[in-house]
């Protein structure tokens, strides 16, 4: 009997550590949302270390996978730094998040930090590759063997590939990636579609964005490169001085690198330091369209290059600040380029339409206002199915509803529905 109950309290012990359990989280840093967590990669069932001395990795993709076999949610990484030795598989329907200090605000810790101590080399490992609706939000991450004035080159930082549905990358940072986001950059013959890239800051030393083949409109936000981030990090990221970074990606660097895009839009992208900002290339399936709306690119040579542009749409800026100490804009397609109520520095070669030159108009985004009480309603108990099979045939609506409705009752708070149907 007693060797019954031991096997049953062992089993009951496992099947709650593998368990979803959802919960919110009280973050160090602030957020725009509230951060509701399915899985920890510190917790007692994974044990990822976040000192920086033991690898991390299999206890990270053990917590993505565990989160993966559950059909979906958020995995959680609390503040610290773990050391990464190999490819990250954000699998489908998961996000991995972080505890992330926007560096242009504050000072001190960056909150979640991935060492990246991965092979070099063009062909080596990404750091983290993202799947189906899935993403990475709130990670610092830093090449502790990266040299500012002889770049070591690695892979890309954070790389979508394929036929990928809603991907995103939101909140993180690069302190010195060789090479940053790529999309489709290695492999183009699939398309993605509805991406979201969001305030993301970094320096990339030699290429900070190539996104190649997508369509049905990705959105970019807030995406910032600059030597000015790895030379303010301090002794702990082996700082170099801005100089020593702008001798190089002044020589070799390009911020942004977009091939075959269609309809995409663009807010708040910048650079400074590069040689060039932004370059339109030829891509594997269509000619680039988009729009650019607040873009500061400052510091280049070339602050925009157009090889190839779709002849029938092109590409806009407005209310931009385009400074190149070559070229401002050099649009060498057969499209056109329109820069409207932008600040413009450089020589203008090609088909490019200016009107309306000068001072950069401001644009005030609106803050949206946070839950006041921070109590969590779970409906996972709310009929439904899980992802990939058959839709459910119950309805759902009136479970959902109480929910809703006892949440409002006791003052508001936060009502969570977890993956599925």
């Amino acid at each position: 009997m007693v060797k019954i109950w031991i096997t049953f309290f062992i089993l009951v012990g496992a099947f709650q550590l593998n368990a979803r359990t959802s919960h919110l989280v009280k973050t160090l840093y602030p957020t725009e949302d509230v951060v509701i967590a399915d899985w920890d990669v510190t917790s007692v069932e994974f044990g990822a270390d976040n000192t920086g001395t033991k690898d991390a990795t299999v206890a990270i993709q053990a917590a993505i996978d565990s989160c993966y076999s559950h059909k979906g949610g958020t995995v959680w990484m609390p503040a610290g730094t773990y050391k990464i030795t190999r490819t990250l598989e954000v699998r489908n329907f998961v996000t991995l998040r972080g505890d992330w200090r926007d560096p242009d605000k504050g000072s001190g810790s960056y909150g979640t930090v991935l060492s990246a101590q991965l092979p070099a080399g063009d062909g080596g490992p990404v750091l983290l590759k993202i799947g189906y609706s899935a993403g990475v939000m709130g990670l610092t991450t830093f090449y502790p063997n990266q040299n500012a004035v002889h770049p070591i080159p690695y892979n890309y930082t954070f790389y979508i590939e394929g036929w990928v549905m809603c991907p995103a990358v939101i909140n993180c940072t690069m302190l010195n990636s060789y090479c940053g986001l790529g999309v489709n950059a290695l492999n183009n013959k699939n398309a993605i579609e509805v991406g979201t890239f969001k305030n993301i800051r970094g320096t990339a030393l030699f290429r900070g964005v190539v996104a190649e083949n997508a369509s049905d409109v990705s959105t970019w936000e807030n995406i910032n490169f600059s030597g000015k981030y790895w030379a303010k990090a301090g002794k702990k990221y082996n700082a170099p001085t801005i100089s020593q970074l702008c001798d190089y990606t002044s020589q070799n660097g390009i911020a942004f690198t977009f091939g075959d895009l269609e309809w995409e839009q663009f807010y708040k992208i910048g650079c400074s330091g590069y040689k060039i900002g932004i370059q339109f290339v030829k891509g594997s399936r269509i000619s680039f369209c988009g729009v650019f709306f607040g873009a500061q690119i400052e510091g280049c040579k070339t602050a925009v290059e157009a090889n190839q542009l779709d002849p029938r749409w092109g590409a806009a800026f407005l209310q931009s600040t385009l400074q190149g100490s070559a070229f401002a804009v050099n649009n060498k397609s057969k499209g056109y380029l329109k820069v409207t109520d932008c600040k413009v520095s450089g020589e203008i070669s090609g088909n490019v339409w200016v009107s309306n030159p000068g001072s950069v108009k401001t644009y005030q985004e609106v803050v949206l206002p946070k839950v006041s009480r921070l109590v969590l309603y779970n409906c996972s108990d709310v009929p439904h199915a899980v992802p990939g099979s058959v839709l459910p045939t119950e309805d759902a609506a009136s479970a959902i509803q109480q929910i809703l409705n006892r949440a409002g009752s006791d003052g508001v708070g936060v009502v969570y529905l977890p993956a599925g149907w």
